[in-house]
């Protein structure tokens, strides 16, 4: 029979604490260094009682049973303290690559924590605006070839893929609740799914569209995105609404129109 710390701690890895509690140390351990190597504090006292703190976190969250929750906070925490990194490191040595992208990140992190607040963790809408984000991230990089602030401003598309995230999230996430609840529909749930896959890859439609031509990168690019995405809409909204239209003229094998015929 195992003994009783083997078991334990058995039952941590299983539950992924394990994983939990490593990323935990790291963070810490990013605390640590933001204190004495970059001296975020000049008060020697504050620095060690700080420390001391910080040293026992580990081990709460070791033993705490909120595990995804706090797997989800660490995460936004690690990346805090991953920017705040990149801007003491930037201000420090005099990089201004990882100061400017630094702080571009440092507006696109609560941009980011709220959408994926108001996404309720819904990874298909994530998918959605991810693919708009890289997209941006093309056609950005393509825009800035040849300058020589290239490296420095990288990250610009970042805030302003979240910025607008922010006003898209509701209106997405209230059509694919609707096209959830009404997918037995005969008639409303295809036409339903139909749109909520139009406005799931809205986002990245819009930047096909707009953002060839606002960076001039000419028609060559802009005949490429539009063609993409015209290949990408209809494989997934061709079929719910070739059904819609189907079941709403009574045209589907099986259906029975409901008016009297003469």
């Amino acid at each position: 029979m195992k003994p009783d710390f083997l078991r334990r701690l058995y039952d941590r890895i299983r539950q992924g604490l394990t994983l939990l509690f490593l990323s935990t140390t790291a963070c810490c351990l990013a605390v640590l260094v933001l204190i004495w190597y970059f001296e975020l504090f000049d008060d020697v006292p504050t620095r060690v009682l700080i420390s001391v703190l910080v040293a026992i976190v580990p081990l709460g969250i070791y033993y705490s049973q909120r595990t995804w929750e706090l797997k989800e906070e660490v995460l936004w925490l690690a990346s805090f303290l991953a920017i705040t990194l990149l801007l003491v490191s930037g201000d420090k040595f005099n990089w201004p690559v990882l100061t400017v992208n630094g702080a571009m990140s440092f507006v696109a992190l609560p941009c980011g924590w709220l959408v994926w607040k108001l996404m309720r963790r819904n990874w298909l809408l994530l998918t959605g605006l991810a693919l708009a984000l890289g997209a941006m991230m093309i056609y950005w990089m393509a825009a800035l070839i040849g300058e020589p602030d290239l490296l420095k401003f990288l990250l610009l598309p970042l805030p302003v893929v979240l910025l607008g995230g922010i006003l898209w999230t509701p209106l997405a996430l209230w059509i694919l609740d609707s096209a959830r609840r009404r997918k037995s529909h005969r008639v409303g749930g295809p036409g339903m799914q139909a749109l909520a896959m139009a406005v799931l890859f809205l986002p990245v439609t819009l930047v096909a569209v707009a953002v060839p031509g606002m960076f001039e990168l000419g028609q060559v690019w802009t005949a490429v995105s539009l063609t993409l995405v015209g290949v990408l809409l209809s494989a997934v909204v061709a079929e719910p609404l070739r059904r819609f239209l189907l079941e709403w003229g009574n045209l589907a094998p099986g259906s029975h129109d409901s008016r009297k015929q003469p």
